[in-house]
């Protein structure tokens, strides 16, 4: 797995399915090509078996979310507003094994297994969290950048922007390309302050360790 902000990798298990990895047909080629597809091919409400698991699954989040505060919660609502994140998660957790008595009727149906239950847990290793906020233009190209970097993928973009593009042929700017020396220019700009901005951070980490003196 790789997410932009929280990243980490999972060493999964692939017994049985070996040969789909080591054939590049299955393990790089897409099944279909993307520009064939259609509405009935993406919409879930084609698919009858995986639309009857998805109305259900929503029913019962649905329920599970009524019967936690109307019939497992205990709290006043002033207790509730200053409880920690710890204390409601285990509320929830324990709402999952509760079998008291309860205030509505509202039963929440189990989830059905659809894999055996294994005690075996997946190998999962923490990497660096990023800074870069995705929900911004920028951060969110700085994260694809790193992205790139990390798995060596080539996205064909220039690394800095030397010049504003001149039009073929002709001595004068391109200035319908103009946005992408403004972009990658920004881009530069971005780049140097994060580096200030993770430099700041580590150091003001550094310091809250320092025990002063008494």
């Amino acid at each position: 797995m790789w997410d932009f902000t929280v990243r980490g990798w999972r060493a999964c298990d692939i017994p049985d399915i070996e040969d789909l990895f080591e054939d590049q047909d299955t393990a790089k080629e897409p099944q279909r090509n993307v520009a064939d597809l259609k509405f009935e091919d993406l919409s879930i409400e084609c698919h009858k078996e995986q639309h009857e698991k998805w109305v259900d699954f929503r029913e019962r989040n649905l329920l599970r979310k009524m019967d936690l505060p109307l019939n497992q919660v205990q709290m006043s609502s002033t207790e509730l507003l200053h409880a920690t994140a710890d204390q409601l998660k285990k509320i929830s957790d324990d709402s999952l094994f509760s079998h008291g008595v309860k205030q509505y009727a509202i039963e929440v149906p189990p989830v059905p297994e659809e894999f055996p239950e294994s005690s075996l847990k997946s190998a999962i290793y923490p990497l660096p969290i990023s800074i870069e906020n995705q929900c911004t233009t920028l951060g969110l190209a700085r994260n694809l950048d790193k992205f790139s970097e990390e798995f060596h993928f080539s996205n064909g973009k220039e690394k800095e922007a030397k010049f504003l593009p001149l039009r073929k042929g002709k001595a004068e700017f391109n200035l319908d390309l103009a946005y992408r020396y403004s972009f990658l220019k920004t881009m530069e700009v971005h780049k140097k302050d994060q580096v200030n901005y993770e430099q700041f951070l580590r150091n003001s980490a550094e310091n809250e360790s320092v025990v002063a003196p008494t």
